[in-house]
């Protein structure tokens, strides 16, 4: 008999606070809130927009591409599957990317953020430092992203990379550079610039920039959480052939300095002798 009385006072001290919450559940409440006001513009207000000036600047400029490969016996497969990303460094159309991106590909599809979408044509490419040239032929200048010097950057800058990881929409992720990576101007060799700005599968082939809004790097290696990325130096992509050795490229529209850079870059890109494979 005690022990019965002792488990019905037992039911009853851990069912009646629930019975009394459930139970509580239909009545009204009334409470209110404090809407934000207005205030002084901050010092983490101008960096917000100063990130803000950073995407609206850059992002114009970064690109989607999608494949079509093919298998071992020639048959066509993920067609049109998102494969990377690239930037435009030319108005008339001039597209890097890293190489892997295109690697074995039938078909290219470039997709502009305006959502237009083009047949591009694979104009270089080395897979030694990874990076691919495609063009894409468009009626009027594209906007493009200016390169940058990745010999001046340091450990602890601030970095953003761009890129299609996740779909129709390019992404931006901030950071600072973790390790500086090296070009060396008489060598083939050079290390990797490595950053903790978010790099996921789908951003290979996308931009490194700097707090300028100019590419230090590409792009080319991603951690499998996306906390960690690698990009080839865009000196090495630079550097590869001095300026003496390149001839001049007759000019074709660039009415800005900014053009005008991007095809002296895009000269000294298709001038290497080795190891970079043209196509027609």
């Amino acid at each position: 008999m005690k022990l019965t009385i002792i488990l019905a006072l037992s039911l009853v001290f851990f069912v009646a606070p629930r019975t009394s919450a459930e139970n509580n559940i239909g009545e009204k409440h009334s409470f209110t809130w404090q809407e934000a006001k207005p205030s002084a513009e901050s010092e983490l207000d101008r960096l917000s927009q100063a990130f803000v000036q950073l995407a609206d600047h850059s992002r114009p400029a970064i690109v989607q591409i999608r494949v079509t490969t093919q298998d071992g016996k020639g048959t066509p497969t993920q067609a049109f599957g998102s494969r990377g990303s690239g930037f435009i460094i030319d108005p008339n159309g001039y597209i890097l990317t890293a190489h892997h991106v295109i690697d074995k590909a039938k078909a290219i599809e470039v997709r502009l953020p305006d959502s237009r979408r083009f047949a591009a044509q694979m104009v270089a490419t080395d897979a030694q430092i990874d990076i691919a040239v495609l063009r894409i032929q468009v009626d009027a200048p594209l906007p493009i992203i200016s390169m940058g010097d990745s010999d001046t950057i340091r450990v602890g800058n601030l970095a953003a990379v761009f890129g299609y990881p996740f779909g129709r929409e390019s992404s931006m992720s901030l950071g600072i550079i973790s390790r500086a990576g090296r070009s060396y101007r008489d060598s083939a060799s050079f290390e990797y610039i490595q950053t903790d700005a978010g790099a996921y599968p789908g951003g290979s082939g996308g931009p490194l920039l700097n707090s300028s809004g100019q590419v230090i790097g590409i792009i080319t290696m991603a951690s499998e959480r996306g906390n960690m990325g690698f990009a080839t130096p865009i000196n090495v992509i630079k550097l590869q052939q001095t300026w003496n050795n390149v001839s001049p490229v007759p000019s074709q529209s660039h009415s800005t300095k900014a053009a005008s850079g991007a095809a002296r870059q895009w000269t000294m890109i298709i001038a290497r002798r080795e190891p970079i494979r043209g196509y027609a």
